[in-house]
């Protein structure tokens, strides 16, 4: 019986380790939720010919920022007349990626804007001729729409500015201040703090001709990666880029390629457990004087159909930056 216990403990980990999920769950104090997000990072695709759907594809997809990387995927979507193959194909992976613009003489003008309009830094590069969604707010550069939030404008190298709202500016070399009035076109001063509304942003510099192209920047786990697919039907081919990652639920990219239409995303898989959690209180303790965490708790209530019970997740957060579970 000693011995065929050790048996059944080894059979009970290779069934979580092979048919199990791990993965991470959030809620927000207050809350109840049964869903939570795979650890395993998956291409997530929804392929349809516009009359009806194939059920979702995750396959697996599991990358080095080291060495090279081989992945693809094939399946067949049905129609009434024929079965149509498609393959997706791993071309390029970029881990922790940045878009930079490599200067070109040929290339397009691009605007360096820089804003921190949610606490932190971002950086973005604007394209002549287009509109970017920054926060909420459409920055344009050039662009023939007239729907931009603030608007530029370069003529015989000058640039200029209109904004849909007032706002101010502070140049920080001579610490001098003026205002911003609504639908008023000026030149725009370069290296001075911008505020409009809920945008605080600064470009620091001219536009600059070039052509932007996605790199691997230094290792950073908030960052997220680049994969680059070609999407090869029976009739069609493709080349779709998709931001994602580990945990990652966002970016999803529409493409069409022959008669089938896809809906692609590089992240997470949700899944549903049988049970739901409510997450009562949250606990923060620190390392006196500091600001540096010592130890979390969550107070729990485990929601069963056959039974319902509270729950204390502790996690102690020791110095070398170990975590235990109790």
């Amino acid at each position: 019986m000693f011995h065929a216990s050790f048996l059944l403990i080894l059979v009970g980990a290779g069934i979580t380790r092979y048919v199990g999920y791990e993965g991470i769950m959030i809620i927000e104090e207050g809350e109840t939720t049964s869903e939570f997000l795979t650890e395993t990072t998956y291409l997530n695709a929804v392929v349809d010919d516009g009359n009806a759907q194939k059920p979702e594809i995750n396959s697996p997809i599991m990358l080095s920022a080291w060495g090279s990387n081989s992945w693809s995927h094939s399946d067949s979507f049905k129609t009434k007349e024929k079965n149509i193959d498609f393959t997706f194909e791993l071309v390029s992976y970029v881990p922790w990626a940045e878009r930079k613009l490599i200067e070109d003489e040929n290339g397009i003008d691009h605007l360096f804007f820089v804003e921190s309009s949610d606490g932190t830094r971002h950086e973005h590069w604007i394209e002549k001729g287009t509109i970017q969604n920054i926060h909420g707010i459409l920055v344009g550069f050039d662009a023939e729409e007239n729907n931009a939030s603030i608007h530029f404008s370069e003529k015989s190298g000058v640039l200029q500015m209109r904004s849909k709202e007032s706002g101010d500016w502070f140049r920080m070399a001579d610490q001098e201040k003026g205002k911003i009035v609504k639908d008023s076109l000026k030149d725009f001063q370069y290296l001075t703090l911008h505020n409009i509304g809920e945008m605080q942003f600064v470009i620091p510099r001219p536009s600059e001709k070039g052509i932007m192209t996605t790199i691997s920047g230094p290792k950073d786990d908030k960052v997220q990666d680049v994969i680059i697919l070609d999407i090869i039907t029976d009739t069609g081919k493709e080349r779709v880029e998709l931001t994602g990652g580990k945990f990652n639920t966002d970016g999803s990219k529409e493409v069409q390629v022959g008669d089938l239409n896809f809906r692609l995303l590089y992240g997470a898989k949700t899944l549903e457990t049988p049970f739901s959690i409510k997450l009562n209180d949250f606990q923060l303790d620190k390392y006196p004087g500091s600001e540096s965490a010592a130890a979390y708790a969550s107070e729990v209530t485990v929601i069963d159909p056959l039974e319902t019970f509270d729950y204390k997740i502790y996690m102690n957060h020791i110095l070398d930056h170990n975590f235990f579970f109790f």
